[in-house]
C-alpha cells in the first residue's frame, strides 16, 4: 500500500483550443511552486472533495501540497514538472518521476505520470491533451520507453481520457487516504520513438 499519489486528471478532455490557442508548455521552475500548490490543492479538492471526509481531505491537502513537499519534489533530480500556461498564467501542470515500480508495470525504462492538473475553467479546452503530449515528448527525450500512472477506480472520466491517449489497464494497487483504503487502476503505455 502507499500514500495517495493519484494522477488527478478528472479535468482532462480533448476538445477545442484554450481561448482559440493551445497553451504553452514549459518546464517547471522554483518560481512556479506557489502556482503548483494552488492548482494542485484546488483541483484535487474539486475532484475528490465530494467523495471524502472534509477533515481527511484537508489533512491530505496540507501535506501533499505544502511548500516543503512541493519544494522537495522540485529539487529531486528525477522529478520533472511541466507547466501549461495561457499567457503568463499557469492553468495546469503535470509531474513525472521515476518511482518504485509495481509488478503490473512491465514495460522497459518506465517513468510515472504522478499528477496532471488543469484549472476547472479550462476543462474541455484541449489543455489536457496538449499537456499529455508534452509529457510523452519529455519522457521520450529523457530516454524512457514506458509511461504509467495510477487513477482512482471511480474516476471513469480520467480513465476514458487515458485510453484515448493509448494507456491500457495493467493492474491495480491499494492506497491509503486518511483511514480509508482506496484502489487505483494502474495504466501504462509504450512511448513510441521519434523517427528522423
Amino acid at each position: 500500500m502507499q500514500l495517495r499519489q493519484s494522477t488527478d486528471t478528472h479535468s482532462m478532455q480533448e476538445s477545442r483550443p484554450v481561448n482559440g490557442a493551445s497553451p504553452h508548455i514549459r518546464l517547471g521552475k522554483v518560481e512556479d511552486i506557489p502556482a503548483i500548490m494552488r492548482l494542485g490543492g484546488k483541483t484535487f479538492r474539486d475532484a475528490y472533495g465530494p467523495y471524502n471526509d472534509p477533515e481527511t481531505m484537508q489533512d491530505y491537502l496540507s501535506s501533499a501540497f505544502s511548500l516543503e513537499k512541493i519544494t522537495a519534489e522540485m529539487a529531486a533530480p528525477t522529478c520533472i514538472f511541466l507547466m501549461a500556461c495561457q499567457g503568463s498564467d499557469a492553468i495546469g501542470y503535470a509531474r513525472l518521476d521515476v518511482d518504485r515500480l509495481p509488478a503490473a508495470v512491465t514495460g522497459p525504462s518506465p517513468i510515472r505520470l504522478f499528477r496532471m492538473y488543469v484549472a476547472r475553467r479550462y476543462i474541455g479546452s484541449g489543455c489536457g491533451s496538449v499537456l499529455m503530449q508534452s509529457c510523452l515528448n519529455e519522457a521520450r527525450r529523457r530516454g524512457h520507453q514506458t509511461i504509467w500512472l495510477g487513477v482512482w477506480e471511480q474516476n471513469t472520466r480520467a480513465q476514458t481520457f487515458y485510453k484515448r491517449h493509448g494507456f491500457q489497464p495493467v493492474g491495480s494497487q491499494a492506497f491509503i487516504f486518511g483511514r480509508e483504503i482506496q484502489k487505483d487502476i494502474l495504466m501504462a503505455r509504450p512511448i513510441a520513438p521519434v523517427f528522423p
